[in-house]
């Protein structure tokens, strides 16, 4: 994975290259549009951005 700018990230997926926000942005993006599917969902992404942070940066 490649940063493209500060809040996305790229991957490869199936040999095509894809560009998405990086998931604290998803969960300011889903706190912002407050929908009860996009609730309900924000504690496992909280915790799953904690986890996330415990880990060694790769390069």
């Amino acid at each position: 994975m490649a940063r493209a700018d500060e809040h996305t990230i790229e991957v490869e997926l199936a040999e095509i290259r894809v560009v998405a926000l990086d998931l604290a942005r998803v969960i300011q993006a889903k706190e912002f549009a407050g929908r009860p599917k996009d609730v309900a969902v924000l504690p496992i992404l909280r915790a799953t951005l904690e986890e996330l942070k415990k880990r060694p940066k790769v390069p």
